[in-house]
């Protein structure tokens, strides 16, 4: 419902002027207005709409026969109360009754719209009365403050006012055409803080008839709304340090200083808990700055954006196929096959034979330079991404059954790109472009890339290059601030992983640029395959240059190796740390120092399994992270390998609400987003300054006009 409340004065026509205003479709009054665009351009300022009700307070000795006749013709409902007993507003007494009945009126309005519009006016009645109106729609919240202005007409002029009420339902004759000025004097006013301080103040307090008449004289509200305006500012830090104490650590500080109403919202609301909603939801996720501190450069391409990146050397690939027989006959079968949409002929092709799993990673050898065969292989699916996605991905395409297929399986989804593909600049170049759209499009501010140059340099590179052509590719990213990590493979040569130490450490001698965007090293790979201890001596430098370091542990491996990662290591981060919870004190150490841990709950999900209750699919195994963070834990969330896990971030925050019984709330989910930039790797100050910008950008989307938290 929306609703005009007003107060009432000796006159009623100052009801129609109002009217007139909200409702220019039932009563056109100002038509022949001269400042009727000015009047209409108000009405679209202030998102004015329709009222269906007007509620009034007036004195007890008040006429109002003529204003309910005027109503009637109009059919708009009325309403009419009055405090018994005072005529005058002459004492203080009087006064504060008539205060306490404004304020009570004024409560219920606003629990009466809270699907809709609540305006007041302060035009009608003594201006006491209209002082006391703009002070409850300052304290309770209203949708706009009105007023009605009239300019002196000459005394022969009769007043319209004591003509009959027919004249209030037409557009204004002259020579009252111009008399009345309607005005927004405030556009819409929050809720003050203390109104929802424990206890809130509701209607059931202070009652009040829905029908109208007399009500007993009285100030209840009226001191119970002094005291706490008195007492505001003890009241609402009380509240805060109330909702802070009770956490194991703090949210964005802008989030405590919202009205309690709000922070409850924040804190009941939940994400993922009712997949009806889940549209509903990911869109609320969608408007949040976000970071991804746990992204792999060769895991971040999709179907479409693989035939993108591919198609920046369409020339080469030509070239090549002039120069290599065997490779132009081998795309001309896939592109044929494509043509003819034979999907089953394409993994024939891939395979040998049907029913045999398909090697994609043969195609890298389909030329003897690299990425050219990888790059006429996806050229062939131009325009036709679903055929290239259904090839990759087959039944994974459903998500209920891309669960729990272990890291064998999955890794081989990547083949067509990672050091497949992006061996020359112009595949490195429109990676970087397809990853800056997608951090555009998924409002990332802060991002974290891992890479390992000198898997690209197959192509020609050298590793050194692929750095610069990284750092240029990425420079030009005003709203997301992208570093780097190099990633040390656990299951290669152990002289690639002194290589790409020994790269970070020229790289950190030789450019300043580098020095400010590089901000950690990685251990990934296999777990099985080498320990955290396992890596320590070739780990030393980093450790002596201070240099912070993530390490893969606990994914599918026990918890010993997180606690060789934190004590071997000196890890800061913890990539997956899914076992962490078999280890109670260990995990408390974590918390403890601070080690943050990098969750990806798309690829848990893929590659380990575990339930999403939204798609009532994976294994009946519960997900860590609503443990680890009512532990206190420095969880992040991050989409890991974006393109193969088919999500973006805004997908992870779903996917990681979805994969906990009962979902997350918008608290929990805003705590996963600020601890994902207090664990950031790069400078202290840096780190501050984003947080600071973060935080400005989220409290002007929850504050801005009409913001609700749904």
């Amino acid at each position: 419902m929306n609703l005009l409340i007003s107060t009432l004065g000796t006159s009623w026509a100052i009801i129609p002027e109002l009217y007139g205003f909200t409702n220019p479709k039932q009563l056109d009054l100002y038509a022949a207005h001269g400042n009727v665009v000015q009047i209409a351009a108000q009405r679209v300022d202030y998102a004015i709409l329709p009222v269906d009700a007007i509620w009034i307070v007036t004195t007890e000795k008040m006429r109002t026969e003529r204003l309910q006749r005027w109503a009637s013709l109009l059919g708009i409902p009325i309403r009419i109360w009055h405090p018994r007993g005072v005529d005058e507003l002459a004492s203080v007494s009087e006064n504060r009754a008539m205060a306490d009945l404004i304020y009570r009126l004024v409560l219920l309005g606003r629990e009466a719209t809270r699907d809709g519009r609540l305006y007041l006016s302060l035009a009608g009645g003594r201006k006491t009365m209209s002082a006391e109106m703009q002070q409850a729609g300052i304290f309770f919240g209203c949708d706009a403050l009105l007023h009605v202005v009239d300019r002196q007409l000459p005394s022969s002029v009769p007043r319209l006012s004591d003509q009959d009420v027919g004249v209030f339902i037409a557009p204004l004759p002259a020579p009252y055409t111009d008399l009345y000025q309607p005005l927004v004097t405030m556009g819409r006013c929050p809720p003050h803080a203390a109104l929802e301080v424990n206890p809130g103040i509701r209607t059931k307090d202070y009652p009040l008839s829905s029908e109208g008449g007399a009500v007993e004289p009285g100030s209840y509200l009226y001191d119970e709304v002094r005291r706490r305006l008195r007492q505001a500012d003890s009241l609402i830090y009380n509240f805060s340090r109330q909702v802070s104490d009770a956490e194991t650590q703090s949210n964005f500080h802008g989030l405590y200083m919202l009205p309690p109403d709000r922070i409850q919202a924040l804190r009941e609301m939940r994400i993922g808990a009712d997949p009806a909603q889940a549209e509903t939801d990911r869109r609320w996720l969608a408007r949040l700055p976000k970071s991804d501190l746990h992204c792999h450069f060769g895991g971040i391409l999709d179907a479409e954006s693989l035939i993108e990146v591919a198609a920046a050397s369409d020339a080469k690939v030509r070239e090549r196929e002039a120069d290599n027989p065997d490779l132009a006959k081998r795309l001309a079968q896939v592109r044929d096959r494509v043509a003819a949409d034979d999907l089953d002929g394409l993994r024939i092709l891939l395979s040998g034979t049907k029913g045999r799993a398909i090697n994609m990673r043969q195609i890298r050898q389909w030329d003897t330079q690299e990425p050219w065969g990888v790059c006429g292989f996806l050229n062939a699916f131009a325009g036709r991404p679903l055929l290239l996605d259904a090839l990759i991905f087959d039944d994974l395409c459903d998500p209920r059954r891309y669960q729990a297929i272990g890291i064998a399986r999955y890794e081989p989804l990547g083949d067509l790109q990672g050091s497949g593909l992006l061996q020359c600049e112009a595949s490195l170049r429109t990676a970087c472009a397809v990853l800056l759209r997608a951090a555009r499009r998924d409002r990332l501010r802060y991002l974290e890339l891992r890479c390992s140059p000198h898997n690209y340099k197959r192509g020609g590179l050298t590793a050194q290059r692929v750095v610069e052509i990284l750092l240029e590719a990425l420079a030009d990213e005003a709203d997301c601030d992208v570093r780097l990590l190099f990633i040390a493979s656990r299951h290669r040569r152990m002289s690639e992983t002194v290589q790409h130490i020994e790269l970070a450490q020229d790289q950190r001698v030789a450019s300043a640029d580098f020095r400010r965007r590089f901000v950690g090293f990685d251990l990934a790979g296999n777990e099985q395959e080498r320990t955290p201890s396992e890596m320590r001596g070739a780990f030393r430098p980093l450790l002596e240059a201070c240099i912070p370091i993530s390490i893969h542990a606990g994914e599918d491996q026990p918890v010993s190796n997180i606690w060789e990662a934190a004590y071997e290591l000196s890890a800061e981060r913890i990539g997956h740390g899914l076992t962490l919870r078999d280890n109670s004190e260990l995990l408390r150490r974590c918390v403890e120092r601070r080690i943050a841990v990098e969750m990806c709950p798309s690829s848990n999900y893929q590659i380990v399994g575990f339930r999403d209750f939204a798609l009532q699919a994976g294994p009946d195994t519960r997900y860590p992270l609503k443990e680890y963070l009512s532990a206190g834990m420095r969880v992040t969330v991050n989409t890991d390998n974006p393109g193969i896990s088919r999500t973006d971030a805004s997908g992870e925050l779903y996917k990681a609400a979805a994969m906990t019984p009962g979902g997350l709330t918008q608290w929990e989910i805003l705590q996963l987003v600020r601890n994902g930039f207090q664990a950031a790797f790069c400078e202290r100050q840096d780190r501050r300054t984003l947080l600071g910008r973060v935080e400005g950008e989220l409290m002007g989307w929850l504050t801005q006009t009409g913001e609700r938290n749904d």
